[in-house]
């Protein structure tokens, strides 16, 4: 190993020191690249997982979107039924507030006819007994 005050040292040495040094490169690229897969595992799960929890909320969204559309058209069709409903039962009453007021028009009219028809009737026949009346104290009179 020492000659002439040079270090000389033997092939054997040099090939285990150049295995041992790529060794340690070999190991320590190899811990590099197990922790950047390793990363790029836990990004690329992150990554999945927040696309799924993205993709959940959008369609949580469209589902109660549509569920609020579903319900406030339901509930316009419940107003337009009830208001339909209202209109048809307050024209139902207009047209029945208005054939009533027509029969009580005509009895009305009736009992009025009826009441002038019978005072007609009893001037009449208050005329008719003074012209008797009248025939008979002529009768008297000639008679006597």
């Amino acid at each position: 190993m020492f000659k002439d005050g040079v270090t000389t040292v033997s092939a054997p040495v040099v090939v285990v020191a150049v295995v041992g040094v790529v060794e340690a490169v070999v190991a320590v690229v190899g811990v590099v690249v197990v922790h950047v897969v390793a990363v790029v595992g836990v990004v690329v799960v992150v990554v999945a997982e927040v696309g799924v929890v993205v993709e959940v909320a959008v369609v949580g969204v469209l589902v109660v979107v549509v569920v609020i559309i579903a319900e406030v058209v339901v509930a316009v069709e419940v107003v337009v039924d009830t208001a339909e409903v209202i209109v048809a039962v307050e024209v139902k009453v207009v047209v029945l507030a208005a054939v009533v007021l027509v029969v009580v028009v005509v009895v009305v009219v009736v009992v009025v006819v009826v009441i002038v028809v019978g005072a007609v009737e009893a001037v009449e026949a208050v005329g008719a007994a003074e012209a008797v009346g009248a025939a008979a104290a002529a009768a008297a009179v000639v008679v006597n």
